[in-house]
């Protein structure tokens, strides 16, 4: 503040926090124009320059991942050529990275693991064995490094700002979005003798345009053979409904990304729920329609995709149904269930949901839904009380007449019919 009478002009610029999803629609929108406007009429700042940012529940979840885990590293990268000049990236550059310096990007100084550059890709390591893994890593086993450079397509970094000159890098906020598999295998091959030798083909983009960075980040994988589901992963939807998943507690994970947690001993594989097993299981449990899951996976998204992960979807019935079928299979393996059930489950998670709803279903957008989900959630954690609920669905299966033996019947509307009815006529 003693310095404050130096200043000869500033600029203001506000932000406007809120845990809701932001609309330029609202009676909000016109406010904070209106609030600007009125700021500007003042005439205190430099050029009446004022900015009032809405900040809505995505943008803070972006913020604080930035704040909590950020990622610098420094290097040289003489063997480059900038790119044309685009607008909203600040700089981009295509080049060569001796091994030494490219290490210096993907390893931790202080713990010397692998840094978790990672995050925006849609696949984590598959490991060795996989086809293409091996033969990177033969190559390097082979001691072919001037052969790498050319071999390899190479790695993609996006980074947020570039804080050194010339040929010096210092990167701030910055993610691998192609190059998971060659980074994990260079990196495990770190102590090579003569890896030293070897290059890396590199492209780095600087921006901190968010729709700039996930066109790049799509686009990039979107060059390899991946299912179109797979890229769901890359959403902020995704990267949302992941860290919710780990915010409750029930020691249950969201796996957005291929292998993510294979090579974390800690996470047992059947706490883990993959985007498959998620969509299927609100499918099932949330759109009440188990009948179309068993069919071709592939089609069955193509056919539903505009009704799931919506952006203005809540977390809650997703990590319901996903709870959910951890528990029935946990009930099934347990033999307090009977196996012959597993057949029929998305339509048994349906039924759940219905004899546990505390009041009528509400949309997944409605802010209803979270005390909803809270009420089955309840009684998904209690262990007496959810298996008492599994039973009396399984009740409701029995005396419904419907052939779970029959795999044809699952696929049927008919089946969901049946079982509704049934359902109604000893419950409601």
């Amino acid at each position: 503040m003693s310095l404050l009478s130096y200043l000869k002009s500033f600029n203001c610029k506000l932000f406007y926090c809120s845990t809701g999803k932001w609309n330029e629609k609202t009676s909000c929108s016109v406010t904070l124009k209106k609030k600007s406007e009125e700021i500007k009429k003042l005439g205190i700042f430099k050029n009446d320059i004022v900015s009032i940012k809405p900040i809505d529940h995505e943008k803070l979840r972006i913020l604080f991942d930035k704040g909590n885990q950020p990622l610098k590293t420094e290097f040289n990268f003489p063997q480059k050529i900038s790119l044309n000049e685009i607008e909203k990236v600040k700089d981009s550059f295509i080049g060569v990275l001796p091994f030494n310096e490219f290490k210096k990007i993907i390893t931790d100084n202080e713990t010397g693991k692998l840094k978790p550059l990672f995050y925006d890709n849609v696949r984590d390591f598959l490991g060795l064995d996989e086809n293409v893994n091996e033969n990177i890593n033969q190559t390097l086993e082979d001691k072919q490094f001037p052969l790498f450079q050319l071999l390899n397509n190479g790695i993609t970094i996006v980074a947020e700002e570039n804080k050194g000159r010339a040929n010096k890098f210092v990167l701030i906020n910055y993610q691998i979005i192609n190059g998971c598999q060659t980074s994990n295998i260079l990196f495990l091959n770190k102590d090579l003798k003569g890896i030293e030798n070897s290059f890396v083909p590199i492209k780095l983009i600087i921006t901190d345009d968010e729709d700039i960075r996930d066109k790049i980040i799509v686009s990039s994988n979107n060059q390899t053979k991946i299912k179109e589901e797979q890229l769901l992963a890359l959403t902020s939807f995704q990267k949302g409904l992941e860290e919710f998943y780990k915010q409750i507690g029930d020691n249950l994970y969201y796996e957005r990304r291929k292998s993510q947690y294979s090579y974390d001993p800690s996470i047992m594989k059947k706490t883990i729920v993959d985007i498959r097993e998620q969509i299927k299981s609100y499918l099932g449990m949330f759109l009440d329609e188990p009948h179309a899951i068993s069919g071709y996976f592939g089609k069955v998204y193509k056919e539903r995709k505009s009704q799931i992960f919506m952006r203005d979807h809540k977390f809650e019935p997703y990590y319901i149904s996903g709870l959910t079928q951890y528990k029935f299979k946990h009930f099934v393996n347990s033999k307090k269930i009977a196996r012959k059930y597993n057949k029929a489950r998305y339509h048994i998670f349906m039924m759940f949901r219905k004899i546990c709803e505390p009041f009528e279903k509400v949309e997944s957008s409605n802010k209803k839904i979270k005390s909803y989900g809270d009420a089955i959630h309840k009684i998904l954690i209690n262990e007496s009380k959810c298996l008492s609920q599994f039973v009396n669905v399984t009740k409701v299966i029995d005396s419904s007449g419907v052939n779970i033996e029959d795999q044809k019947e699952i696929y049927k509307k008919s089946t969901t019919n049946t079982l509704i009815e049934e359902f109604n006529k000893l419950y409601k």
